[in-house]
This record gives structure tokens, C-alpha cells and sequence, in this order.
């Protein structure tokens, strides 16, 4: 081989090595400054971690449950379903005395009859209004 065509090759080489080392060391940077950026966790912060965790599991736990009636327990027992299955589908006949169920069904409705009573009242209202200002526009 020609050394002209030997020094071109090696020229030729140690320019797209160099290319390929400014290549890596972009990418290789970039990570090295996301992985900085990331905040690293301390035992203090892992055990608040714990500490939370814990107390959420506790809550769950201490959770009050609604009573069921011996009636669901025992449909329970024959269809396989839970409990509070079954007393959902039979009405919530089995419900504990503290009953605090604000979704329910007559709930709404009465929710339902207010706000159709206040929309009627608006519109008599506003109706009257209107009534009023035409009154005044005829007399002028």
C-alpha cells in the first residue's frame, strides 16, 4: 500500500473515531445531567415513605364496615357473593344505624325537586320581570 494512501486511510479513521468519541460523550453527558438532576432519596426520606404508608394501611384497616343482617349474611353464604353484595342488590335493609349513604336514591330526588322548584320560581320570576317592563314601556 501506498503510504499517501496509508496516511489518508489513518486521517480518514482518526477523524470518524474523533466524530464517534464527540458523539458518545454528547449522549453520555446528556444522561450524566438528567441522573443529576434527579433528586436522590435519603433514609429519612424513605422512612417518612414507610411511615406514610403505614399510616394509610392503618386507616384502611380501622375503616368502620356497615353490620350486615343475619338475612344477607346467610344469601351471602348461598349465592357465594359478599355480603355487602348481596345487601346492596336486596335494597341496604342491613345497613348499620349510622346510615351517612348521602347518595341514595331519595336523596337525589329531593335534590331533583328543589332545583326544579327554584328553576320554576326563576322563570315566574323573570317572566313577571319582563311583564313589568313592557307595562312601563306601553305607559311611556
Amino acid at each position: 500500500m501506498d503510504p499517501r494512501e496509508r496516511e489518508a486511510k489513518e486521517a480518514k479513521q482518526r477523524q470518524t473515531k474523533a466524530l464517534l468519541d464527540r458523539a458518545y460523550d454528547r449522549v453520555v453527558s446528556t444522561q450524566l445531567d438528567k441522573l443529576s438532576s434527579i433528586k436522590t432519596y435519603t433514609e429519612d426520606d424513605e422512612e417518612a415513605y414507610r411511615k406514610k404508608i403505614a399510616s394509610d394501611r392503618e386507616k384502611a384497616a380501622n375503616k368502620k364496615r356497615k353490620a350486615l343482617s343475619a338475612e344477607h349474611e346467610e344469601l351471602a353464604r348461598t349465592t357465594g357473593l359478599s355480603g355487602h353484595v348481596v345487601a346492596l342488590m336486596a335494597g341496604g335493609g342491613g345497613h348499620s344505624d349510622s346510615d351517612d349513604n348521602t347518595t341514595s336514591s331519595n336523596g337525589r330526588g329531593e335534590r331533583k325537586q328543589k332545583r326544579k322548584k327554584k328553576s320554576k320560581k326563576k322563570i315566574q320570576e323573570e317572566g313577571i320581570q319582563k311583564e313589568e317592563e313592557r307595562a312601563e314601556k306601553g305607559l311611556q
